[in-house]
């Protein structure tokens, strides 16, 4: 595994979060997100690998879902969203070793995160 690689791209969006953020949030996902409602219930508990803005997390929220927790390897991302959502169910952890407590999750998904990993750790990740 490229290490390197990963820590510069981890590095890119900690020194351009504000910018990432803005743009994320400016996005037109509607397709994906009504897509994402298709397979969910109001008390699943939902898991976003890579929320990046929490853009679809406050999609979700805004329709009424409660148990959503979030991972992303930008640190500056988990900050925001704990801050932005007033809670603490977002963690800095990266694939694919997901470092999040007990949970059972109904549903996992994720938008743009498999371009920057390395194909080698494809398998792990999805374990």
């Amino acid at each position: 595994i490229d290490n390197n690689k990963i820590k510069k791209t981890l590095n890119y969006y900690e020194r351009k979060a504000d910018e990432l953020i803005q743009r994320y949030e400016s996005a037109k996902l509607t397709e994906v997100q009504n897509y994402i409602l298709k397979f969910i219930k109001k008390d699943d508990y939902i898991l976003d690998i890579g929320f990046g803005s929490g853009r679809e997390i406050d999609f979700l929220i805004k329709r009424g879902f409660k148990n959503i927790y979030g991972i992303d390897g930008c640190k500056e991302f988990v900050k925001r969203a704990k801050e932005r959502f007033n809670s603490e169910n977002f963690y800095h952890s990266i694939l694919p070793k997901i470092k999040l407590k007990n949970l059972k999750l109904d549903f996992v998904y994720s938008i743009a995160v498999w371009m920057h990993l390395p194909s080698e750790i494809y398998e792990d990740s999805i374990r």
